[in-house]
This record gives C-alpha cells, sequence and structure tokens, in this order.
C-alpha cells in the first residue's frame, strides 16, 4: 500500500494518508496534553458516500486498534 507522511508536529500531531485498491484516505492524529496526559484523537477522511463499506470497516478496525493502544500505553504508564 503507497502511504505518504503529509504531517509531522512533534508533541502534536501526525497525519499520513495512503491510496489502497478501494479508496483514498487519510489520518490526523491530534495530540492535546490534558492534565492527567495526553488525550490522542483520530481522524480518518476521503470516503465517498459509496464506500459505506469501507468506512464500517475502518471504524470496526480503528475502534479496535486504539483500544489495544489504551492497553499497551495503561501498561507502560
Amino acid at each position: 500500500m503507497d502511504c505518504q507522511v503529509l504531517t509531522v508536529e512533534p508533541h502534536k500531531r501526525l497525519s499520513y494518508s495512503w491510496n489502497s485498491s478501494d479508496a483514498d484516505a487519510a489520518n490526523g492524529m491530534p495530540l492535546t496534553p490534558t492534565k492527567s496526559g495526553v488525550l490522542l484523537r483520530m481522524e480518518q477522511t476521503g470516503f465517498r458516500p459509496e464506500d459505506e463499506d469501507f468506512f464500517r470497516g475502518a471504524n470496526y478496525g480503528w475502534q479496535k486498534m486504539l483500544s489495544g493502544l489504551e492497553q499497551v500505553l495503561a501498561r507502560i504508564g
């Protein structure tokens, strides 16, 4: 899969895009400091109305991956 890093702002934001055979997409991950740590917000763009199945798949996949990330960070925090 072709990927491209779009933005790297240390301690602030990471974004990248990719092109698969099915759809073009971009992810943004802004980081916001909080009193107890950092809030990571996941943003994904690039879905067209006809990409509903891809949107559902991405929604499921990101929830699973971010939950796993949360568990890993809790162990090392």
